[in-house]
């Protein structure tokens, strides 16, 4: 608990931050500065334990850094467009899509009372996007389809952890981005 609590800290502080930083610089400078400093960090500790820099699934591996790198830039950009609490609600809707999508590219099983979450969840990211069918929130729908690419890349992450170390799938991620 206390981890995933450390984690929302940091991730509402990278938020904050990209919002601040975009006012000042272009979001895909911010972006490549934001996976440049991971690539940094990762490289010689990967190095110091042995792990592999490429992995074994290199397609797969891909696919899922090219998602998460479209997501990545997709967020950054819909963060300098909109206030960030409606930015990060519509961001980090993706487990609407994984609970969807894992269906059909995962074959799972899911229970039916996730179906009732994801329309609450979807009911959640429509008061934020406002749909009116006069005037279209192009940047919203932005932020929709930054969730979309992070489900993509989370069902590719499911695929990737029985074969790889995360840090690989991290370093990938980084690097490609």
């Amino acid at each position: 608990v206390l981890w995933m609590i450390m984690s929302s800290i940091f991730f509402a502080a990278m938020g904050a931050s990209v919002k601040h930083a975009t006012m000042r610089l272009p979001s895909t400078e911010v972006v490549c500065f934001r996976f440049l400093v991971t690539v940094v960090l990762l490289f010689p500790w990967m190095l110091a334990q042995r792990v592999s820099l490429v992995g074994h699934r290199q397609q797969l591996l891909f696919l899922r850094s090219f998602c998460g790198f479209v997501s990545g830039c997709l967020s950054f950009y819909v963060t300098s467009r909109i206030p960030l609490a409606d930015s990060y609600i519509l961001t980090s809707s993706s487990p609407i899509f994984v609970a969807a999508l894992s269906i059909l590219f995962l074959k799972e099983i899911v229970p039916a009372r996730v179906f009732m979450y994801v329309a609450l969840a979807a009911v959640g990211a429509a008061f934020v996007v406002k749909p009116q069918f006069r005037d279209y929130n192009s940047t919203a729908v932005l932020g929709l389809a930054a969730a979309v690419f992070s489900a993509f890349a989370y069902l590719g992450i499911k695929k990737l952890h029985r074969t790889e170390s995360t840090l690989t799938v991290v370093f990938h991620f980084s690097a490609f981005s």
